[in-house]
């Protein structure tokens, strides 16, 4: 999964920040459920 998050991080590195912190929000929501 660690993997997964760096792929998308570095997929999504064009993009402005907050994008990519809501993603990793999302991934932690959905790894604590």
């Amino acid at each position: 999964p660690i993997i997964l998050l760096i792929l998308i991080l570095v997929l999504f590195s064009s993009l402005s920040y907050t994008t990519i912190f809501k993603l990793v929000f999302l991934f932690t929501l959905f790894f604590v459920l």
